[in-house]
């Protein structure tokens, strides 16, 4: 059973005062302004107890330029004063200073870069006094840019530890940067804030880079107000695309003659600036992506030559281009001797069995004590290097289609040092790089200068396998005796053609046809080949056709 208790209960009940505005505070406390710049102050009100009561509606005062429901401007001059804000008998201050106007921009304001090529974007600043730290915030096309990395610049870590609090978020395409000198005194002047390298990765990758906040204290912690906030115009530039008229390094979109001055300048001085290329470069013109390597070769020279013809043509190669699956063409390289005396010795480099040559790489030896080499001439744009003695390293390319079908690409002129031979020239194919329209590799087969051969040790026959569409000389049979004698075999050992004991064509060659004894054509498939000479000697080898 419950019992009741009755016992009065006493409350003690407090009443809070009404909050009641005792004190505005101006916001921000101090401002730095440039020549007639304008920045909006508020007023935040505080009660008793020193609460925040929020903004409060006031009226404005100042002791120089203007200000309207505190929108201050300030004035033309250099100069500094007071801002009031006051409603009734409360009132609170600001102080503004005016100078020449603070100027923040991206350097360069304009940038030409393609796909896979790094590019760096300074922030400067111009007229700034006692800076201490500098918060910036930049905005970019996420789908066609990479931020990468952040450096404080000279100017705003000179006699400072600058420390960087950076954020990169490349999926929002947003960089901040928030710095702050740790030393007696802010930095004065001009110069680079920071530094922020990108990557381009799209093959168009026009577009801007933005300052989209920025926000910077002085050593007394007031605000100073930035003007301009110029961007950077990130422009697409075309692979070997060097410079306008005059040689100006300033690109234009095209590919013409100050560019290949530019290159040939850049070649010749090993100057990286004509580094575009690798082995790694991918895609078709114009689009190939930018693949440095850290030096000027024959890479550079193969994708300019591609970027001139396909600018030359107005985006069409000019030239037919491969067809998807057609069976690669074997070029026939070969040295052709032109004139042998006592004065002089001119060979051709020949490239036989091609219709669409673009570039060519070529390095050759020769005998230093029988030979010096006195000339290269040739109908592309050629650059040599006769650095190593007894060697020469030519590099060709095609740009007004004067050896795009082949034949011959190269003179070389030598002074013979002594009595020469026409028969015993000391002249050899070391390698051999051919390139077509599309920059790809042509295989090659080289064929060296071959005199009568005094044995059947080193014969052989090319090209292997044989093609009768592409290869219209046939079969050649070389390094062979004055006198020797070929004699065809199928699989199976029946004999299909002989060409009966024949003086050989200078220098010790002959074509065999793929035909059979009736002058008929052979079937596709696997042959074998018996030499002989006059002398008892003889060589095997295979061969096949392919129809």
């Amino acid at each position: 059973m419950l019992e009741v208790i009755d016992v009065p209960i006493y409350h003690d009940i407090y009443m809070e005062p009404i909050p009641v505005l005792t004190s505005l505070t101006v916001l921000p406390q101090s401002v730095i302004l440039g020549l007639s710049g304008t920045y909006s102050f508020t007023a935040m009100g505080y009660d008793q107890y020193q609460r925040a009561m929020g903004e409060v509606e006031c009226n404005w005062s100042s002791t120089i330029g203007t200000i309207t429901t505190g929108i201050f401007t300030a004035p033309n001059t250099v100069t500094s004063g007071i801002i009031t804000a006051a409603t009734g008998t409360i009132q609170g201050t600001a102080s503004v200073i005016v100078r020449q106007l603070t100027i923040i921009k991206l350097s360069p304001q304009t940038i030409y870069t393609r796909q896979n090529e790094v590019f760096t974007i300074d922030i400067d600043m111009a007229d700034i006094v006692d800076l201490l730290g500098a918060k910036v915030v930049l905005s970019f096309d996420k789908n066609k840019i990479r931020a990468e990395t952040v450096t404080g610049g000279d100017f705003f870590s000179q006699e400072a530890n600058l420390q960087l609090f950076t954020t990169v978020d490349n999926n929002q395409g947003i960089v901040e940067i928030n710095g702050a000198r740790f030393a007696t005194s802010g930095v004065t002047g001009s110069g680079t804030l920071y530094s922020i390298s990108f990557t381009s990765i799209s093959a168009d990758c026009s577009g801007t880079i933005t300052i989209s906040e920025v926000e910077l204290r002085d050593v007394n912690l007031a605000f100073i107000s930035a003007g301009g906030k110029y961007p950077a115009v990130i422009r697409g530039r075309l692979l070997g695309d060097f410079g306008q008229e005059h040689s100006v390094e300033i690109p234009d979109n095209k590919i013409d003659f100050e560019d290949l001055v530019l290159f040939a300048f850049y070649w010749n001085t090993n100057n990286l600036k004509g580094d575009i290329a690798s082995t790694r470069t991918t895609g078709t013109a114009p689009t190939f992506t930018y693949e440095p390597d850290g030096k000027i070769d024959f890479e550079d020279l193969v994708y300019f030559a591609a970027m001139w013809n396909w600018d030359h043509n107005k985006g069409k190669m000019g030239r037919e281009r491969l067809k998807v699956g057609k069976v690669p063409v074997t070029a026939i390289v070969k040295l052709k001797t032109v004139k042998v005396d006592e004065n002089e010795v001119c060979v051709d480099i020949v490239v036989e069995n091609v219709t669409d040559l673009l570039a060519a790489h070529l390095i050759l030896g020769f005998d230093v004590d029988k030979l010096e080499l006195v000339t290269i001439a040739s109908p592309a744009v050629s650059f040599v290097n006769k650095e190593q003695p007894g060697q020469v390293d030519i590099n060709l390319a095609d740009l007004d289609g004067k050896f795009t079908a082949g034949g011959s690409i190269v003179r070389l002129t030598f002074r013979p040092k002594s009595p020469m031979p026409n028969d015993q020239l000391p002249i050899f194919i070391i390698s051999v790089d051919l390139r077509n329209t599309q920059t790809k590799r042509i295989p090659t087969y080289i064929v060296p200068i071959s005199t009568f051969a005094t044995d059947l040790t080193r014969a052989y026959s090319y090209p292997n396998p044989y093609l009768p569409s592409q290869h219209k000389q046939g079969i050649t049979f070389a390094e062979l005796t004055a006198e020797a004698q070929i004699r065809i075999f199928n699989i199976v050992g029946e004999l299909i053609y002989d060409s009966g004991m024949i003086n050989t064509i200078s220098p010790g060659t002959f074509n065999w046809l793929a035909v059979n004894q009736s002058g008929r054509p052979v079937a596709s498939g696997i042959y074998i080949y018996l030499i002989t000479n006059n002398e008892g000697q003889k060589k095997t080898g295979k061969v096949g056709i392919v129809r």
